[in-house]
This record gives C-alpha cells, structure tokens and sequence, in this order.
C-alpha cells in the first residue's frame, strides 16, 4: 500500500518515528510531507522515503493544491502534530476510501488549557479512523481530555534494537572530559526540564561531565543557564548527531529531563546499548522506567544523589532485558493491523 506520512515539521522523535517504520515495513511505498524545518534523514531511511518538503506556508492555496496532490497518490494518510491534525481531520470529508490515521506523540499540550477547545477537539479527533497513542498514559491523557472513544488505541514506539546496538559500536569523534559522562538526548525545546538537570550539576564535582545532544530554539537560553550556574567547562552543547547510540554506549548513564513524554524514545535507545537511563516522574516516562530510576519533577538533588549512585553500577545486562518489548517489529505489526483494519 502506498503510506502517507503529514507533519508540520519533522524532527526528534517523530523523524526517528517514521524512520523506524519506513525501515521496518515491507514492500508498502512510504512518502513523507512536511511543511516546516525537518532533520536530518539518516541514509538507509532515505531509500526508503519519498520526502515532499513544501516551501509555502501552511495556509497558503499553493500549499494545500500539493498537499491534495499527496494525499490524492496515498491509501493510508498517516498524519502528525497540529496543525495538520486540525487540517487533516477537515480534508478526509473530500476523500472517500482514503484511511485517515493520527498519532499522538505527546500526553500534554497548550491546547489543552483552552477548555473552550474541548468540543472542537472532540470533533476533529472522532473523523480520523484510528488515533494510536505512543503509550498508555499519552492515551489516557487523550481520553481524559476528550472523553472514551472507540477510535483510540494504544501502540508503544519501537526501535529497530539490534541496528541500535551495530551502531553503537562505530568509531566516533567524542572525547569525554571527564571520569563520568551523562547524556540527555533531546530537542532543545520548552517541555524539557532542563533547568532541573543543569542545577543537579551545581550539586557534582568536576568527575562528572553533561553532554547535551540535540538542536532546537532553547539552544540561547540553555547557554544563558549554563554561564548563570557556572557549568561552562562541566557541560558540552553537542547539537544534532548522527552517531546517537554510539554517544549513549559511551556514556556512564543518560538522563530524559522533561515536564512529559509521549512515549520516551531516547530512553530506549539508552537502554538497548546497555546505558541506564534516569528520567523525571512523569508520563509517558514512568511508563518505560521502574521507580528506582525516577527522580521527582524540579528535585535536582534528587537528580544528583541519583547520578552519583548509578554512575558507579553496571546495569548493563538488566538495561537491555528491559527493552525486549519495545522492538520496532512489534510496532510495525500493531500498525500495518491498523492500516488494514481501516482499509477494511
């Protein structure tokens, strides 16, 4: 069948989305439109991807005559983040036979402080033929938000583990400057609790090193943070990397700061190369990790007890039991199902 992928932009963990199912999905054709900025696509996903990048705004006549275009050549319309939830859930009405598929990425959302939007969302989520939470708390935010509906299911993300573990034995550029390395994998955006984590670092020594991998519009104010705390020479900005599971191999343990995750990928990939991860006790993480490897939301004390404690375990077997569930073969079932189902 021929798939195709809507998001406004493509980065983080909605790229490493796609990417995981165009890679592990047989023989379907798998195209991929986006408005805004996208990251950078690996090489095997993009034999696999036909990308339409369109270079008009979203509301623009020429935008959307491609966009109908697209959805035109596709069966499945597999659909990504607002707006093109609003926009997609709208367009379905001119597409009979078309599957219209959404998945939510995040249990929260600024939208979900408008309760005039209850309704409306009530509305736009009920068109889509299935709407996949990336795991059971960003479901039960959604239900909780909208009320039950028989449209909404529940796959977790998966990774393709044993690629994840090939690659995080490549020779790479990355010279720890210190006896410990902790690594948070991230956009550099405003639901991650970066300050938490920054101010745990005030707590250590010079034994421990942070590295922070990923780009995004905090870049400016994380670097403002690290001069007010006095982290310049214990913290590393390494922006975007191709070399992620090598980078979380490398390191002591990883880190997932943040106010809430739909699904916690980083956190897999940490733990399939055999890296403990620690993330804040929210959803969409608390679903992946046992409460020892918890530490409570804005505590950076907590934070740094926790680093020093599992900065000195190898935890390196258990990390990678913990993961058997997530592989990427598993979720590529769950969804071709719900292509065909809808289809059907």
């Amino acid at each position: 069948m021929k798939i195709l992928h809507i998001a406004s932009e493509c980065n983080g963990g909605v790229l490493s989305f796609i990417e995981n199912l165009a890679l592990n999905i047989s023989d379907d054709q798998m195209m991929l439109l986006t408005f805004g900025s996208i990251d950078k696509i690996s090489e095997l996903a993009k034999n696999k991807i036909k990308i339409i990048h369109i270079p008009y705004k979203i509301y623009s006549i020429k935008a959307f005559i491609i966009l109908f275009r697209a959805i035109n050549q596709a069966e499945v319309v597999h659909v990504h983040l607002f707006p093109m939830l609003y926009i997609c859930s709208v367009l379905k009405s001119f597409f009979r036979g078309k599957t219209f598929v959404y998945t939510e990425h995040a249990s929260l959302n600024n939208r979900r402080k408008i309760k005039q939007l209850r309704n409306i969302e009530r509305i736009i989520y009920r068109n889509y033929d299935k709407v996949v939470g990336v795991s059971e708390s960003c479901s039960e935010a959604l239900r909780a938000w909208i009320g039950p509906m028989d449209n909404i299911v529940t796959i977790y993300n998966g990774v393709d583990l044993n690629l994840i573990r090939q690659q995080s034995l490549q020779s790479i550029d990355f010279h720890p400057y210190a006896n410990y390395t902790i690594t948070m994998v991230a956009r550099l955006s405003s639901d991650k609790d970066f300050e938490t984590l920054l101010k745990s670092f005030t707590l250590l020594d010079n034994n421990y090193h942070l590295y922070l991998v990923g780009e995004g519009d905090l870049r400016k104010a994380i670097q403002d943070m690290i001069i007010k705390y006095e982290l310049v020479d214990k913290v590393s900005l390494l922006g975007y990397r191709s070399d992620v599971p090598a980078i979380l191999n490398q390191s002591n343990l990883s880190v997932l700061s943040s106010y809430g995750e739909g699904f916690g990928l980083a956190i897999i990939e940490s733990l399939a190369v055999g890296t403990i991860c620690l993330g804040s006790h929210v959803s969409g993480i608390k679903d992946i990790l046992d409460s020892e490897y918890l530490f409570e939301l804005g505590d950076s004390k907590m934070l740094a007890e926790k680093i020093i404690k599992y900065c000195n375990l190898d935890l390196s077997e258990k990390c990678k039991n913990m993961v058997k569930e997530y592989d990427v073969n598993k979720m590529v079932k769950l969804y071709k199902k719900v292509y065909n189902n809808a289809i059907q």
